[in-house]
């Protein structure tokens, strides 16, 4: 028997309007979400329910759906702000909102297919319209434009492929500011530009990293990887689940026999 999990709590607290809205605030985007399918392995048709209060929502005996694996991760930009904002003067006062973390470009256009932060698409700000659900994010809760062979990262975000959970290498030295015992590690596979600058003044991307590298992560931040799609292949994009940092996150690269070296705080949002 078919039963649908639709995004009933978030379409119900939504806001109701009659038309999209045609202009937005800078550092927004309007974005309606949608899932890689929408049928289980089972035959269920589902719509994903990301409202963080129900947990695991069964899908059939024997079947369990994980609201952090298979809530909307991306879906199509319905508008975007003419501009964005950047301020250092203002992150950390009441002004905060109006300002993004970091100072980078506008990369995605109406019609592009993004992935996005599902918890930020989660907890946002929901507008219902004929009955379609739409999230009003934060740019900067936007990671990759979705095409067909990959994803292309934006917002100064690295993607990285897993290749072990620890670096044991004769030929790799790690710098002495790395917990060598909690470190992560993962070969990029694709880079987005350089961010111009952020709130925080010893973040940087001055690091010098190419595709192919293999990069090692502050002990603070290594185990806490943000991915791009949930873990169930089935509701997955591509074949491949990437995990993303931006390069202030990393602690030291390993690129062609030199080991480059940024001894920076990391500060991930």
């Amino acid at each position: 028997m078919e039963k649908t999990i639709f995004l009933s709590k978030l379409k119900h607290n939504a806001e109701k309007v009659d038309s999209l809205p045609k202009k937005l605030m800078p550092n927004y985007v309007l974005i309606k979400p949608h899932l890689a399918h929408e049928e289980s392995r089972s035959g269920i048709k589902l719509l994903g329910d990301p409202d963080m209060t129900s947990g695991l929502s069964e899908l059939s005996e024997g079947e369990e759906m994980n609201m952090a694996d298979h809530a909307p991760r991306y879906g199509e930009v319905v508008n975007i702000c003419d501009e964005l904002y950047f301020n250092k003067e203002l992150y950390g006062t009441s002004s905060t909102p109006a300002t993004l973390e970091w100072d980078t470009d506008i990369e995605v256009k109406v019609g592009d297919n993004v992935f996005f932060s599902y918890l930020y698409g989660a907890g946002g700000e929901h507008i219902l319209y004929n009955d379609e659900l739409y999230y009003l994010l934060s740019y900067d809760a936007v990671y990759a434009i979705k095409e067909e062979d990959h994803p292309v990262p934006i917002n100064g975000f690295i993607l990285f492929e897993a290749i072990s959970e620890g670096l044991k290498s004769d030929n790799i030295i790690l710098p002495d500011f790395l917990n060598k015992d909690k470190i992560g590690v993962g070969l990029v596979r694709y880079l987005s530009k350089p961010n111009r600058d952020y709130v925080y003044e010893k973040a940087a991307d001055s690091i010098d990293v190419q595709e192919g590298d293999v990069c090692a992560f502050h002990g603070l931040v290594g185990n806490h990887k943000i991915y791009l799609e949930g873990k169930d292949e089935y509701f997955r994009v591509y074949d491949t689940r990437y995990f993303l940092f931006q390069r202030r996150d990393i602690g030291a690269v390993y690129q062609q026999g030199t080991i480059d070296t940024q001894n920076t705080k990391s500060s991930n949002k």
